[in-house]
């Protein structure tokens, strides 16, 4: 293990608080002379003292080429310092991943090292983690170099529609990876790409699982968003000759959804705007940023209006009625989320205009004449209705004779007549022979028949001796002075 000296401090030169030490004298020789060049200051390689049995141990695996270096720590050295970073590596004992190249291996700490514990970890995850200054242009420049150097993986590139839909449904995730039941589409929208001007790229690892996919345009040498393992699809279409650029002006087959004669279309990247157009009898879907086909949906259809309730667009309306007169078209959410079928008109109606008549639900329209309002239960009912009387507004006068005498006025509601006849709610008074509240409702020592307490009893014995509950003014001026 070999260290740097800076000979005009006499000191280490560390970096995170951490020395600089390498394995290789000629490489330490080398950041020597980088570092006296770039600083004006001479430095020097000096051998390093043993730090402990598991750094041993870890230094002879480097020293013996048990593991192996990233190739990248080298030749980015320079870069690397100039980003604020010299080689953190050599306090991990980074290497080449044993068991898979596509990562590098470090110990991460005193407990790991102690432990024989190596971390697995993606180069541009490490270099995010621990070099928290170095650009991620740069750091994704290293992980590039990285998977070309240790795991190049050849590119290939399918371009029928099953063989796409196959790619698509077992490779990386996305909107458009998801089985046939996902979409409203009659058929997987990713079929659009089949033998048109595009194709799709993809790799895969050792086992033949599909890591990572990319649309290409093969004339054009373009491909557009990688979707999975970025670094090694990167690298492949890099190595193929293809450039990151839109598809504006590709052709696409025009297929129509068997049941909704709708246009089929998966989610566009980039330009997402279509035309149609026909070429020698033949239709096709243009890629075109100023076209009038939206591809920004993600149920497999193009996007035709707009919904006029929450103003998205949508591949399919529905007429909604939002009054007696007057329709709204809205998107499928819109309508399963916030209207109802009303059995009554034989439409869809909008939550807003509904009401509740005996318990079901009907636009508010609906046989408005019909139906009566009922004040106890507050809906609305089909059912005949029942005066029911209610004493309110009680206020309290004395009288020369010394009593306090309550004044009241009494209102009535319209009740429905099973709740008054059959639920107990309201009972009839025996002397006006009206319905009254059941909480004015009192019985009379002599009778079984209920009074209201508002009328004075017109069939009192004249054995009876005792107060009588009242409450009308009237009646009780009656009481006193009869």
């Amino acid at each position: 293990m070999f260290n740097i000296l800076c000979l005009e401090t006499n000191e280490l030169v560390k970096h995170d608080l951490c020395l600089l030490s390498y394995d290789d004298g000629n490489k330490a020789h080398q950041m020597a002379l980088y570092l006296t060049e770039h600083t004006g200051k001479k430095h020097q390689v000096r051998r390093a003292a043993s730090d402990g049995n598991w750094k041993k141990r870890e230094q002879e695996r480097l020293s013996t080429k048990f593991y192996e270096r990233p190739a990248w720590i080298y030749n980015y050295a320079a870069r690397m310092i100039d980003a604020g970073y010299l080689d953190r590596a050599s306090d991990h004992y980074l290497h080449v991943s044993k068991r898979d190249p596509a990562k590098i291996a470090f110990t991460a700490d005193e407990s790991k090292g102690n432990a024989d514990i190596q971390t697995p970890m993606r180069v541009g995850a490490y270099l995010t983690e621990y070099c928290p200054r170095m650009s991620p242009e740069l750091i994704r420049e290293i992980a590039l170099e990285h998977a070309n150097i240790y795991v190049p993986r050849a590119l290939k590139i399918v371009k029928t529609p099953d063989e796409i839909e196959r790619v698509y449904k077992n490779g990386p995730n996305s909107c458009m990876s998801k089985a046939d039941h996902c979409f409203q589409s009659s058929v997987h929208p990713t079929r659009v790409y089949g033998n048109s001007d595009l194709a799709l790229a993809y790799v895969e690892d050792n086992e033949g699982n599909i890591t990572a996919r990319a649309l290409i345009w093969p004339e054009k040498m373009v491909h557009g968003r990688i979707y999975g393992d970025y670094e090694r699809m990167k690298h492949a279409l890099t190595r193929d000759g293809y450039t990151d650029d839109d598809f504006q002006g590709a052709k696409l087959r025009a297929i129509y959804c068997t049941d909704k004669n709708v246009l089929v279309m998966p989610y566009l990247d980039g330009v997402q705007r279509a035309s149609l157009m026909t070429i020698e009898g033949t239709q096709w879907v243009l890629i075109d940023e100023d076209g009038d086909i939206d591809a920004t949906s993600t149920n497999g259809l193009i996007l035709r209006e707009n919904c006029e309730r929450c103003g998205d667009g949508c591949t399919e309306t529905y007429t909604v009625a939002t009054s007696r007169r007057n329709n709204e078209t809205w998107c499928e959410h819109c309508q399963g989320n916030h209207s109802f079928y009303c059995e009554g008109v034989e439409e869809t109606v909008s939550d807003d205009c509904a009401v509740t008549i005996d318990g079901e639900t009907y636009a508010s329209w609906y046989r408005e004449d019909d139906r009566n309002f009922c004040e106890y239960s507050n809906e609305y009912t089909f059912n005949a209705t029942l005066d029911v009387y209610t004493i309110t507004n009680t206020m309290y006068r004395a009288y020369p004779s010394g009593a306090l005498i309550q004044r009241n006025d009494t209102i009535i509601e319209q009740w429905k007549a099973s709740i008054v006849l059959n639920d107990g709610e309201a009972f009839k008074c025996r002397i006006d022979g009206e319905y009254w509240k059941l909480k004015h409702m009192v019985t009379d020592v002599w009778t079984d028949e209920p009074r209201s307490i508002a009328n004075y009893p017109t069939d009192k014995p004249d054995w009876h001796v005792g107060t009588i509950a009242h409450n009308d003014t009237r009646q009780m001026m009656l009481g006193l002075t009869g």
